[in-house]
């Protein structure tokens, strides 16, 4: 492993660590803030949008380990989908914010507002996307490639939970879910450069896909 190898993959489980540290408990301790109770849509309030925050920084970490890791994990062109991924995390952040700052007088029919809400569910599923593109790349482990499709399944658990009233799974499941990819964002560079069957997938995937 060259040194920029083995950079890359330092930086990449840096992120994902930190990312998953800070998104995987942030819905939880919402959770907790309100007394054990899931707030509804017109409940939302500083406390919600502070932990929506903090649960977006640790995303757009652990986004940013995929695109540090991007030739290995999609390909150079799906990189360009975790740009995408990354915009939509943005503006899922600018969101938070505007609740933050004044959630009583939010205008819902702000531009702004109407896109950061829509990119809330957005950029969950979009994971979706980009999980596909990297098991059709095939350069990590399965393992590893599979939980990136955390998310998604992090989403459908908590549509689940939510219906059968467990509040409790609910608020962990889309942390839980980033924190998967975040597991296999780690252990994909905790081994790249050293698997054989790393390197082989490698000289029938090459970079330029």
């Amino acid at each position: 492993m060259n040194a920029e190898t083995w950079s890359r993959n330092w930086a990449a489980r840096t992120l994902a660590t930190v990312g998953a540290l800070i998104a995987g408990p942030a819905f939880l301790l919402n959770f907790i803030a309100h007394g054990g109770v899931m707030p509804g849509p017109d409940e939302v309030d500083r406390v919600d949008g502070g932990f929506s925050l903090m649960f977006m920084a640790g995303v757009a970490l652990i986004v940013a380990a995929l695109i540090v890791a991007k030739p290995s994990a999609v390909g150079c062109k799906g990189g360009r989908l975790l740009w995408v991924e990354a915009t939509m995390v943005g503006f899922a952040a600018l969101w938070a914010c505007f609740i933050i700052a004044d959630p009583g007088n939010v205008d819902s029919n702000s531009p702004a507002i109407l896109i950061g809400d829509a990119c809330w569910p957005l950029h969950q599923a979009f994971m979706l996307v980009i999980g596909i593109v990297a098991v059709r790349a095939q350069r990590w482990p399965r393992a590893a490639t599979y939980a990136l499709f955390g998310p998604v399944a992090g989403v459908a658990t908590l549509i689940v939970a939510a219906a059968l009233n467990v509040d409790v799974v609910a608020a962990t499941a889309i942390g839980a879910g980033w924190a998967i990819a975040a597991a296999g964002v780690f252990a994909a560079a905790s081994v790249e450069g050293e698997s054989p069957e790393l390197a082989a997938r490698a000289v029938r995937a090459p970079a330029a896909t």
